[in-house]
């Protein structure tokens, strides 16, 4: 009998020989609560020739429903907030300034929902200048 009972503790160490355990992570990503697709959009006055101009774009937004946003524009390469300009691709001195805006600017999301992106420029800010293509790369951010 003495037998059986050490051959039975051997065995039930061996088991616990064999078991292990270890951490596992857990991890999760909350992604942007809105999205503006494409994410590439051109907003093109065209070619100027008297008077001012303004054009749009409808640029494509989806955020989740129910989101609170607001859209808001960076400077821009060479201008300010206050004072956007587009540049001369050869005369860098050239700056045509412009000015764009979005309708709407903010509210809460329904889900899927075009913003109207308008651009404007004035007659007098580029009667004096040198003909030719003018640019310039603005970010447009939508904030929930």
């Amino acid at each position: 009998m003495l037998k059986a009972l050490s051959l039975t503790a051997l065995l039930l160490c061996n088991a616990q020989a064999y078991s292990a355990s270890a951490g596992m992570p857990v991890t999760a990503r909350i992604g942007s609560k809105c999205n503006i697709t494409p994410a590439s959009v051109t907003l093109a006055f065209g070619t100027l020739s008297s008077g001012d101009k303004e054009v749009f774009i409808n640029v494509p937004t989806t955020c989740i429903s129910g989101t609170k946003y607001a859209i808001e524009f960076g400077p821009g390469l060479y201008g300010a907030l206050t004072a956007r300009k587009m540049r001369h691709n050869a005369i860098p001195s050239a700056e045509l300034a412009y000015t764009i805006s979005a309708t709407p600017s903010s509210g809460t999301s329904t889900g899927s929902q075009n913003i109207r992106v308008t651009g404007k420029l004035l007659a007098n800010d580029y009667k004096d200048l040198p003909i030719g293509n003018y640019a310039d790369t603005v970010i447009m951010r939508i904030n929930p």
